[in-house]
């Protein structure tokens, strides 16, 4: 991952704008809810990076990546609703394209 340039920030930050409209329009969150998803992102988000930098290739960072998953999900579960934590969970299923089982599409 190199340095991105003003315009790759600019693009990055519009798509998450729009990503957070959809999601919390499909979730039906509150103001108060969306910022608390903000704030939870953003701090995975940096641990992602910093996994990302790390030493070793890509293969070997997955599992480190995928362990951020479940501490993402416990934060969320600290303001979402149940049911909006289980459309949560199926739309980063789907984002991932892992089926029903869990496991990704086309290993099991």
């Amino acid at each position: 991952m190199g340095t991105m340039t003003p315009e790759q920030k600019a693009q990055l930050s519009k798509m998450r704008e729009e990503r957070y409209k959809q999601v919390g329009k499909e979730l039906k969150l509150t103001p108060d809810q969306l910022k608390k998803m903000r704030a939870a992102d953003d701090k995975l988000q940096a641990k992602a990076m910093k996994i990302m930098q790390g030493p070793g290739d890509q293969q070997a960072k997955m599992p480190k990546l995928m362990a951020l998953r479940p501490e993402l999900l416990a934060e969320y579960k600290k303001f979402l609703k149940p049911d909006q934590l289980k459309k949560v969970e199926e739309m980063m299923n789907k984002q991932m394209g892992m089926g029903r089982g869990g496991a990704p599409k086309g290993q099991g």
